[in-house]
């Protein structure tokens, strides 16, 4: 299945495409769509971003109908 990180300042409810409503809330703060598991395995991603303001964030996943059904969390930065 599909999947992808993002940490963004938009704020639940998500629509069902919410790339747009999802802009990366900092540089780096992103992964592109991981593939299914296939016959050479699992696909990988890691990123690495500084959170360059405290506030309140929220991480999901960016595939259609993912966050729109609860795929996503809240980050705080103190």
């Amino acid at each position: 299945m599909l999947h992808s990180f993002v940490v963004t300042a938009a704020r639940p409810p998500f629509a069902y495409m919410p790339t747009m409503q999802a802009a990366p809330a900092f540089a780096g703060a992103m992964t592109p769509f991981l593939t299914a598991l296939s016959g050479a395995g699992a696909q990988r991603a890691s990123t690495s971003f500084a959170a360059a303001a405290a506030g309140e964030y929220t991480y999901l996943c960016t595939v259609p109908g993912h966050a729109a059904n609860g795929m996503y969390g809240r980050l705080l930065v103190q």
